[in-house]
């Protein structure tokens, strides 16, 4: 970590944010636009990363993966479409967690809970069937 950048930077966005032009940081700041000036101060180096989409694959209620069997549609299947879609089941395939797709409809909720009741779900019906 370079110590002499790393007070630069603080000390720009500190000074962008108390004369009210945290917008034009970049990325900009438009919330919560609070100095950062109160120490001690600590450097963590992290790695951003995805750690899950909003989509994926299509469950039945108890995890087991549909396929599309018939369709009047090419476009994905989605629950609000007019086009009739025709799935089944593959036999013995389940999925959990973030391959579970349908799980949020749009907002985000956190993965770590979709993981660990699809996982139960599925992991029970796996063994069972």
């Amino acid at each position: 970590m370079n110590g002499r950048t790393a007070v630069e930077t603080l000390t720009s966005f500190n000074d962008a944010v108390e004369a009210n032009e945290g917008h034009r940081l970049d990325p900009p700041r438009r919330d919560h636009q609070t100095p950062v000036d109160e120490p001690p101060f600590h450097v963590v180096e992290v790695q951003p990363g995805i750690t899950f989409t909003m989509g994926g694959i299509d469950v039945t209620p108890d995890m087991a993966v549909l396929r599309r069997t018939g369709s009047s549609t090419t476009l994905p299947h989605f629950p609000e479409s007019p086009a009739t879609v025709r799935t089944a089941t593959i036999p013995g395939l389940y999925a959990a967690g973030v391959d579970v797709g349908n799980v949020m409809h749009r907002q985000y909720m956190g993965g770590l809970a979709v993981a660990l009741v699809t996982g139960r779900v599925a992991g029970r019906n796996a063994a069972t069937n």
